[in-house]
């Protein structure tokens, strides 16, 4: 990109959460995150109704700039200038009044004992609770799967969870008026003597998230009992497998030829209401499998990473292209291959709960789920 010539432009302007703020659109926010081009090496003024407020390089033809203290209330027209050329306005309303965080302030077990931030429990069913701003609803959120919903009518909420899975770490995590809450971390245990579900894996070794979305019609189920007890597995659709744990308390099973529904799975002998959960979709509907950081290592939907550059997998109808999404920002168009996998790099990603999802030509009315981590 040649510096001579080259109108600077705004690509993109989002909060510190990392939700993207639409030209004429509206925030909550009083500071913004500005990302745009420019003539390589070229000085970018920042322009804030009029007023040159910074100056900053454009290295490699990009530019950034974190524009803070945002007058509430008001219209604010934001544009840069380079080498004489201005680009297009980009026009933001702040909020007149800052709209509260969601807080999830105690989680309760099914007997009403409390189950700290970073605690353990053998329930396998939860009551969060909190805070948000009075009237919103309250979506909440365990592993990055929607799992209840509330309405803080006096500023206060209340939810049950269900079906955690157990020998397991969980994140649950609330979110209202596109804002999220903190995340309570909760590790569920292992009731004595019982046996329970550990992993529901599809063909190629993936883990599918509990109430997720796979395109194989070949999963394993893999668990843990005391060693060298029987353990049956049956789901909704008439499945009824029988198998004995190995002397380490391990053990799986495979069920095959599965058909497009949403399955249960369920062992004898578990603790409560504990189960697994997924849905085998038409291979079309594109799925976003798995993360990984640069080194390769994994990142779990809801997990963490302190690295900036990561690699999205997943499945879909071969030789189409597909739309990524971080949040609203497109940020790649991924080709799946001949064997219906396509992989996509993403990088620059900043310290914000990032939340991707992929899309294509098929939907097969399923709202697509998210995949999304913390990069901090």
């Amino acid at each position: 990109m040649s510096k001579k010539h080259v109108v600077p432009a705004i690509q993109s302007v989002t909060d510190p959460e990392g939700n993207a703020v639409r030209d004429y659109g509206i925030t909550n926010f009083t500071t913004l995150h500005l990302e745009g081009t420019a003539g390589v090496g070229a000085d970018v003024e920042v322009i804030l109704g009029g007023n040159v407020v910074a100056t900053v390089t454009a290295k490699e033809g990009h530019w950034k700039y974190v524009l803070e203290n945002l007058d509430r209330g008001r219209i604010h027209r934001i544009w840069v200038r380079s080498d004489g050329e201005d680009s297009r306005y980009w026009t933001v309303t702040v909020d007149a009044k800052e709209i509260e965080k969601p807080l999830i302030t105690e989680v309760l077990d099914w007997d009403g004992n409390l189950v700290p931030d970073g605690g353990s429990t053998d329930a396998t069913t939860l009551e969060p609770s909190g805070t948000a701003d009075v009237g919103a609803s309250v979506s909440v959120y365990v592993d990055g799967l929607l799992q209840a919903a509330a309405y803080a009518s006096d500023g206060t909420w209340r939810a049950q969870v269900h079906g955690l899975g157990m020998n397991a770490y969980h994140a649950i995590q609330a979110s209202a008026n596109n804002r999220w809450s903190n995340i309570w971390n909760v590790t569920v245990g292992v009731v004595h003597g019982a046996a329970w579900i550990t992993a529901i894996r599809d063909a190629d070794g993936y883990d599918i998230p509990y109430a997720g979305y796979t395109a194989s019609t070949t999963v394993d189920i893999v668990g843990k009992a005391p060693p060298h007890q029987p353990v049956t597995v049956f789901t909704n659709a008439s499945h009824e497998v029988s198998v004995i744990a190995d002397a380490e308390g391990l053990w799986s099973t495979r069920l095959a030829g599965l058909s497009e529904q949403f399955y249960i799975v369920t062992v004898s002998d578990s603790a409560g209401a504990h189960d697994g959960r997924f849905r085998c979709v038409d291979p079309r509907l594109p799925i976003i499998r798995l993360a990984k950081d640069s080194k390769g290592n994994p990142i779990p939907i809801n997990g963490s990473t302190r690295d900036r550059s990561v690699v999205l997998t997943g499945t879909g109808a071969a030789g189409e292209v597909l739309t990524l999404q971080n949040r609203t920002v497109v940020v790649g168009n991924p080709r799946v291959n001949d064997d219906g996998v396509w992989a996509w790099p993403v990088s620059d990603l900043s310290d914000a709960i990032h939340v991707f999802r992929v899309s294509g030509s098929y939907g097969g009315g399923l709202v697509p789920h998210d995949y999304h981590f913390h990069v901090y």
